[in-house]
């Protein structure tokens, strides 16, 4: 297990490679950065496991591939950059209160993405593809493109960003969007009574 000491600063230099069959945990503050723009890169293999159950941010700005598991706890908020060059078929997941800002390019695949039914929030400021229909809490754009279709249970931002394609489908506790639309749909069940 490799457990990052809070608060835990970790470059990436040289084409750094950190591949997760077993388990990560990180620390409120841990920030994975990569010092220049060669391939360095984390990846989360199918029997990884990283998590996470701070109260603060933790940051991955290193690119990251999830096929494993990313679980948070508390009311922790993920940051996490861009993908790699195939989707993401590892889950995202976490209760009540716990975020994943992706701030980079990411596909997550038909299975599973972000776990059916999970209670994570999903922010996006970067853009985020979804292959299949996520199921989340909330859905906040912070100036980012979200391209898929999304059933959010409680919490819907648009505050800035684009809705690329597909239907967002909000559920009681939501507000209105504002900002653009383009090629997508929301809609509400309320205003279907």
């Amino acid at each position: 297990m490799l457990s990052a000491v809070a608060p835990a600063a970790i470059t990436f230099s040289g084409a750094s490679n950190l591949q997760n069959a077993g388990s990560v945990a990180l620390a409120d503050d841990t920030r994975l950065t990569a010092l220049d723009a060669l391939a360095d890169r984390v990846v989360n293999l199918a029997t990884g496991s990283v998590t996470y159950g701070g109260s603060a941010v933790a940051t991955v700005a290193v690119p990251f591939w999830n096929h494993g598991t990313v679980q948070l706890a508390g009311t922790a908020k993920l940051q996490v950059g861009a993908g790699g060059p195939s989707s993401d078929t590892g889950s995202y997941d976490g209760p009540p209160g716990t975020t994943v800002e992706f701030t980079g390019h990411r596909t997550l695949a038909s299975a599973p993405g972000v776990a059916g039914g999970t209670a994570v929030a999903i922010d996006v400021t970067g853009s985020l593809t979804a292959a299949a229909p996520l199921t989340v809490s909330g859905l906040q754009l912070s100036g980012g493109t979200f391209t898929g279709s999304a059933n959010v249970s409680t919490s819907l931002k648009l505050g800035a960003g684009t809705l690329a394609g597909g239907t967002v489908t909000l559920g009681t506790g939501g507000s209105a969007p504002s900002g653009q639309r383009r090629g997508a749909s929301w809609r509400s069940p309320q205003a279907n009574t």
